[in-house]
């Protein structure tokens, strides 16, 4: 599943792809507004799961006899995990302090203010993966499959976390959005390319676990 976001003046609560801008001329670097993005989306949890209210995936219900109890138990332990990074980081970026310092730089004329503001979001968006991985780190699942896509989010959150790296590197420059996305074509490509398959792994196990 790909997604794109845009430096727009919206938290995006929902984002897979969460530093992937539209392709497209976009104003400079400093005067683009900064997102601030969920760790995972709601589509990459479960069917039923709708992180952005809150509810849970439903437990993996019995239904695939073949599988090992011990697999259903990890891929449990992995899915309950990837939704509850979802739930904190969203429930964060939607929170008072998030909503403020987004609506600061909306409004601020100093440029110098603004490319503090951009930093700061961007620095927040950094701490959340960077909780993520270490939430996923800490994981006590044995199945191969599972320690698999385990690894595969941990991958993932990484390039996420590198990517905001490049915009704070990048903030104030006067690079449009598609000009940092063309420098660093590659680390882009490869973070979409983590979340698709991160997403449909992710769903391949949740209906296996069932």
């Amino acid at each position: 599943m790909k997604q794109t976001l845009r430096f727009t003046a919206l938290l995006s609560a929902l984002a897979l792809t969460a530093c992937q801008p539209e392709n497209g001329t976009k104003p400079a670097a400093s005067d683009a507004q900064p997102v601030a993005s969920s760790a995972v989306s709601v589509s990459s949890v479960a069917p039923e799961a709708t992180v952005a209210s809150g509810t849970h995936a439903p437990a993996p219900a019995a239904g695939n006899k073949n599988e090992d109890p011990a697999f259903k138990a990890d891929a449990l332990v992995l899915l309950k995990a990837i939704e509850e990074i979802g739930v904190q980081s969203s429930t964060y970026l939607d929170s008072d302090e998030m909503r403020q310092k987004v609506a600061e730089f909306g409004k601020s004329k100093d440029e110098a203010q603004k490319n503090k503001l951009a930093v700061e979001i961007y620095q927040s968006n950094i701490n959340l993966y960077r909780d993520a991985v270490e939430k996923l780190k800490t994981l006590q699942v044995k199945n191969q499959d599972v320690v698999g896509l385990r690894d595969l989010w941990i991958k993932k959150f990484e390039t996420d976390i590198e990517l905001f790296n490049i915009q704070i590197k990048e903030q104030g420059k006067g690079l449009t959005d598609a000009q940092i996305q063309e420098k660093y074509k590659d680390i882009y490509r490869q973070n979409r390319d983590l979340a698709q398959d991160a997403a449909e792994q992710n769903m391949a196990l949740y209906k296996r676990s069932r």
